[in-house]
């Protein structure tokens, strides 16, 4: 992995691979919608950060949900990302 993503931001992309919006994404993980768009402004950083090919351009140069579509093909094709994160279900 080279990301370097916290437990919360393996959770909110696990969560995401339906293509789920924010509202529901923060019903999903008892959260709030303003810490949801948090945590993704936070993944989007990491990106830029350790590889800056995935979301190319300037800063602000893709909207959010380019960003976001970006991102999710991305996990897609290296689920290690997600390691050593499980996802639990609850009963």
């Amino acid at each position: 992995p080279i990301l370097d993503l916290s437990p919360s931001q393996k959770k909110l992309l696990l969560a995401a691979r339906l293509g789920a919006e924010n509202a529901e994404l923060a019903h999903r993980l008892c959260r709030t919608e303003a810490a949801v768009k948090r945590t993704w402004a936070g993944i989007f950083e990491k990106c830029q950060q350790h590889s800056p090919t995935l979301l190319p351009g300037t800063r602000g140069a893709l909207r959010g949900l380019q960003k976001r579509h970006k991102v999710m093909t991305y996990i897609r094709e290296h689920p290690e990302e997600l390691r050593p994160y499980r996802e639990t279900k609850k009963i």
